[in-house]
């Protein structure tokens, strides 16, 4: 029997985000094609702050706090979720 949409390492599926936390500006580090990769940043609260197509985000006039970070593959609409502390 095969499962078919799964993949076998869920680690495949991770952000990295650095520095983290950061004041300035984030570096955001992806496991699938960053051609076909967009972000969207979060509050705590679920309100979005921001897109990006870009890998380096500035975060400086942020308020100091948790973020969620939502990366978007525009090929398939599979989403990679990680957090970030802005300090």
């Amino acid at each position: 029997m095969q499962t078919i949409g799964l993949r076998e390492n869920i680690n495949d599926l991770k952000l990295k985000i650095y520095p983290n936390p950061s004041n300035e500006t984030i570096t955001i580090s992806a496991p699938i094609n960053h051609d076909d990769l967009h972000f969207i940043l979060l509050d705590m609260f679920g309100n979005e702050i921001l897109t990006s197509e870009k890998f380096n985000i500035n975060v400086r006039n942020l308020k100091n706090g948790i973020y969620v970070i939502k990366g978007i593959n525009t090929k398939n609409n599979e989403v990679i979720v990680t957090k970030f502390i802005k300090n």
